[in-house]
């Protein structure tokens, strides 16, 4: 029997998703920097990229030297934006309206009335 994908809205980010928003530049990301931010779980690298691949059909690039891996880094940062989307959450990597193609809102100035004494 196959397993639905669930997808919770907004909420707590699970740990393979903080590694998937460090990902989100698209820009190499050292394994070293990966493993400083999940701390004592930094054992688990490996299974948080796989688990990235599996939930997202993310591209995932590895830098290595021998057997030795040095660094990540997403291939397809853009398709994979509508994962974030679907979770309602805007990762980090997001910096202005331009990188989400969205258009900014116009406000209205309202002039208050004040009464005089």
């Amino acid at each position: 029997m196959a397993i639905p994908k669930v997808i919770r809205k907004g909420g707590r980010m699970s740990a393979w998703e903080s590694v998937f928003e460090m990902l989100m530049t698209g820009e190499p990301v050292e394994k070293s920097a990966i493993e400083t931010m999940l701390g004592e779980t930094a054992y688990k690298v490996s299974a948080h990229i796989l688990e990235i691949k599996i939930q997202t059909k993310a591209i995932i690039r590895v830098k290595k030297e021998g057997r030795k891996v040095l660094s990540y880094q997403l291939a397809n940062p853009s398709e994979v934006m509508s994962y974030w989307n679907e979770r309602e959450i805007v990762p980090n990597a997001v910096r202005n309206l331009s990188d989400l193609d969205a258009n900014p809102v116009e406000t209205e100035v309202v002039q208050s009335e004040t009464a005089e004494v």
